[in-house]
């Protein structure tokens, strides 16, 4: 499955792709401020409650962001 974030001023909006389909998509505030770890256990919470993330996972993942700050905290 493809994970996609697209990170805007004030939405970050994920899609989880199987093949061409999207199966899932979440909306969530973009804040600067937020830490890596509060990312991750953002998109872990959203991502788990995912029925079809039981037996398949994330094989690739493609990001997008209008917002620096966000991508630098990340650390990448």
């Amino acid at each position: 499955m493809l994970l996609t974030i697209d990170v805007g001023n004030t939405h970050t909006v994920l899609g989880l792709f199987d093949g061409e389909e999207i199966v899932e998509h979440w909306r969530v505030s973009t804040d600067p401020r937020r830490t890596a770890d509060e990312t991750a256990v953002l998109m872990q919470g959203l991502m788990g409650a995912h029925p079809a993330l039981g037996e398949d996972t994330v094989d690739g993942l493609a990001i997008c962001s209008t917002v620096p700050a966000v991508c630098t905290s990340c650390g990448r």
